[in-house]
């Protein structure tokens, strides 16, 4: 039985190359920010966070606000594993989220979140054609 539910305002991710939908578990990789103990920042969180695609992948952590698009998925993070520069997170996707605003503290990039299945703007197109939209 789960005792922990996510929090209104949550740690944002960055997803590069990677496209979720609700009930997907797979692993993703995370640069490392310089200043910041993700792994003390997500159990804070209760084990949630917000996975956002990001407009232009780079080499390193240091994202902006304006560098994410508005939509994203809520994450459930299983587990995760330092190594190096970077993490590696096991993630369940719970469901698909619009970010009502970001926060930009030093930094962390935090974001809150309203739920918003995919079904409300893609009712009836077959999956094929999702993901092309999606591109």
């Amino acid at each position: 039985m789960k005792t922990h539910e996510p929090k209104v305002m949550l740690n944002v991710l960055g997803i590069t190359e990677t496209v979720l939908f609700k009930g997907n578990e797979v692993s993703i990789k995370v640069f490392k920010e310089p200043s910041r103990d993700l792994e003390k920042d997500l159990v804070d969180d209760a084990m949630f966070a917000l996975g956002v695609s990001v407009r232009k992948p780079k080499d390193s952590a240091q994202y902006d606000m304006k560098d994410f698009y508005r939509y994203g998925v809520l994450l459930e993070i299983k587990s995760i594993r330092r190594e190096g520069d970077s993490y590696h997170l096991d993630v369940k996707a719970i469901d698909r989220v619009r970010i009502e605003r970001f926060y930009q503290l030093g930094d962390i990039i935090k974001g809150d979140y309203a739920f918003e299945p995919i079904t409300t703007d893609m009712t009836d197109q077959p999956y094929a054609e999702m993901i092309k939209r999606i591109k």
